[in-house]
């Protein structure tokens, strides 16, 4: 018995940094530049998060379905339809990319803190990988880029109440709004608890209930809703050319 993942890629290139080894066919050309901007994103990751770094095993496959079949899935729905997607499978610290992804994939990196925090609420972790991950936040396009499009999708939809944040789940097959809410709610805690406020958050609160029992009793103003809050807020944010996250990255 042996991985399957290995003996499919037998024969892939294998090139071994600090606390990276990446795995990558033949023709995906790796760049130094990508791969000194993910171990420096490592690194930073890990010191904020008081984490003390492992070795990431790193997968970088043709598309979504060459990664798929590394997986082990031979048929699923989506299949012949992706060029870009990720994976972070914890238990190995494997980290699986597209060759459009490239070997700095922040979002999937992010994954790593995951199982360090196992109280954190879920909401919480989904927009954390994409609030620190740049222009690589969510299926390969930056936050601000998801941002806009959820605004427009709320001024068209005034019903929505995000209030209760977990409840608007879906929009399109281009974004999911859970990425970006969460994303805005940890820089919500950040800017009114700083980083070891979120910190704490993450080792605490993991139940949906309990997180919005925190946000509405120590983050919000009595005369504050959640929804107005989120709404105004990425309404703001849609303004801007860059987002610009609040831990540095």
């Amino acid at each position: 018995m042996s991985n399957y993942i290995y003996e499919y890629t037998k024969g892939w290139n294998i090139k071994e940094r600090a606390h990276i080894k990446y795995i990558y066919t033949s023709a995906f050309k790796l760049k130094r530049a990508e791969v000194k901007s993910a171990e420096k994103f490592y690194k930073n990751l890990c010191e904020v998060f008081n984490i003390e770094p492992e070795l990431i095993t790193y997968f970088i496959a043709e598309d979504c379905d060459d990664i798929y079949t590394m997986l082990g899935y031979d048929f699923f729905i989506s299949k012949g339809m992706g060029i870009e997607c990720g994976y972070f499978e914890s238990d190995n610290n494997f980290v699986f990319a597209t060759k459009k992804g490239g070997a700095n994939h922040y979002h999937e990196i992010t994954h790593f803190i995951n199982t360090f925090y196992p109280k954190a609420n879920g909401l919480l972790l989904t927009g954390l990988s994409a609030y620190i991950s740049g222009d690589k936040a969510h299926y390969g396009k930056a936050l601000e880029y998801h941002i806009k499009r959820i605004d427009n999708y709320l001024k068209e939809h005034p019903e929505i109440d995000l209030s209760n944040p977990f409840d608007f789940y879906f929009m399109d097959e281009e974004t999911n709004p859970q990425y970006v809410i969460g994303a805005l709610l940890c820089d919500i805690i950040i800017e009114k608890k700083g980083r070891e406020g979120l910190l704490k958050v993450f080792e605490k609160y993991d139940t949906d209930e309990d997180l919005l029992n925190y946000l509405n009793k120590e983050i919000l103003n009595d005369n504050e809703s959640l929804n107005d809050v989120l709404r105004e807020r990425i309404h703001t944010f849609s303004k801007d050319k860059k987002f610009k996250n609040r831990l540095g990255f």
